[in-house]
């Protein structure tokens, strides 16, 4: 009997780790996806962090199997990108609060249409890439070469192409009590882990030809190790996988039971709904005007508007605005003119408070406490922001309240390095601060956070 299969019987050969076992990718089907990729140039879970400075251990998870499951490995790609979408008055201009300040953008994060719907994919239609194509052929043509190759850049230069990413679930293994977390690897950093598993994987069937993939495999992977360098403020990323038996990272039948609970990584990574689509046309509109484009009316773009739409279920009725509700059931001290943050831009705003280290009386902190309230009152939550109350005792009942997941800890990733700005040249993207200021999630993970029944991801 071979070392692999008295491996297997000492296994529990059902329930979870059962599944993920019987759907391991094998070295020809890695080798086949990885040739057939080579060339590309809802429920919230906590992100991973890239160190910026030294080493960190992890442990990358198989996909979690499931009935007539078509795709094997361990990472989805997306491509996504963050909309700001200014507050304007009746005449145009942003809007001000009643202390005379700019309101806010409203930020919302959407992802290519292509991922969420198939028949989108097929006749390869996206509003957003739709209205770059247009918008670069009809600036080219006027010959504003300058802005048209601002328009069709990526998103750190203001351009629309989509920021794009390959997403896997693992365990930090220096912080396992963090439970799983979702990193989003830049392209370059997902291609180079990618030949270092390849090779491993060569050299270790020269002696085992049963072995299974030294990165994900749910009993035979090794740790990756990521290391952070950061020199003249640039950050550069290594990776090492080891071979050594003594660093080999079997799953565990609660763990593979962990991974099972979470939805799969394209349930949640590929979600849009009516409140994106909304946010996409508000966000167009703007942009087209603010440019003197001039392209959202065109033809090619109204049917892609049309296309997309035709996608969105009848009973999806949650419609994106920049209006807030009547001011009948707000506390007197809330500011009637601000627009209240939607959950995503609320968590961002604690990741971005805990990161400044200020107390809670602090600007910083009574504008977070404010927000939440504001937020508690729009939503109608069973939630009661008492004075005695910390903002991290606030955001956890919100958080529980919404059925997020809570965490011991919220933390973000500003995955704001230049690898970050690969792209698939295949793909389209979004606006440059916005990137820069609420780099994810998968946004989701900036943080843990959990996606709510019939609420946007």
């Amino acid at each position: 009997m071979s070392t692999r299969e008295e491996e297997k019987d000492e296994l529990e050969l059902n329930g979870a780790l059962s599944l993920f076992i019987q759907n391991e990718e094998s070295y020809e089907e890695a080798q086949a996806r990885s040739d057939a990729e080579s060339s590309y140039s809802g429920v919230d879970i906590k992100r991973f962090k890239s160190p910026k400075n030294g080493d960190v251990t992890v442990r990358i998870l198989p996909l979690k199997p499931r009935e007539n499951m078509t795709r094997k490995g361990y990472e989805y790609p997306v491509s996504h990108m963050f909309l700001n979408i200014k507050v304007l008055d009746e005449k145009g201009n942003v809007k001000k609060d009643k202390k005379g300040q700019p309101v806010k953008d409203v930020c919302v994060k959407v992802v290519d249409t292509r991922y969420c719907f198939p028949e989108l994919k097929k006749e390869k239609i996206d509003i957003i890439d739709t209205y770059r194509r247009v918008a670069v052929a009809k600036l080219k043509e006027s010959g504003n070469e300058a802005l048209a190759k601002k328009v069709d850049g990526g998103s750190f230069d203001g351009g629309l192409k989509y920021d794009y990413k390959r997403v896997m679930y693992l365990y930090d293994l220096d912080n396992k009590k963090d439970g799983i977390q979702v990193w989003e690897a830049s392209y370059s950093q997902f291609k180079d882990i990618e030949a270092r598993k390849m090779k491993n994987w060569q050299d270790i069937l020269t002696y085992d030809k049963d072995a299974k993939c030294p990165l994900s495999s749910p009993t035979g992977a090794y740790q990756l190790t990521i290391s952070g360098k950061t020199e003249a403020k640039k950050v550069s990323y290594s990776f090492s996988l080891s071979d050594s038996e003594r660093k080999k990272c079997p799953l565990t039948k609660k763990e593979a039971e962990e991974l099972f609970a979470l939805p799969a990584l394209d349930e949640y990574l590929y979600v849009y709904n009516r409140y994106h689509f909304g946010a996409t046309i508000a966000f167009l509109k703007q942009f087209d005007k603010e440019n003197a484009i001039l392209a959202f009316d065109s033809e090619e773009v109204q049917n892609a508007i049309a296309k997309v739409e035709a996608q969105l279920p009848s009973d999806d009725t949650r419609e994106f605005t920049l209006e807030r509700k009547s001011d009948d059931d707000k506390n007197d001290d809330e500011d009637d003119d601000e627009v209240v943050m939607d959950i995503d831009q609320l968590l961002d705003a604690y990741d971005d408070f805990v990161e400044s280290k200020e107390g809670e009386k602090s600007e910083s902190g009574l504008e977070l406490r404010a927000a939440m309230k504001a937020f508690i009152a729009e939503e109608g939550l069973a939630v009661r922001a008492r004075k005695s109350m910390t903002n991290a005792e606030i955001i956890k009942e919100i958080k529980l309240e919404l059925g997020i997941p809570v965490d011991e800890e919220v933390s973000d990733d500003d995955d704001d390095d230049d690898d970050d700005r690969d792209s698939e040249p295949s793909t389209p993207a979004t606006s440059k601060k916005a990137v820069e200021e609420n780099e994810p999630e998968v946004r989701t993970p900036r943080t843990a956070r959990g996606a709510r029944p019939g609420r946007h991801a």
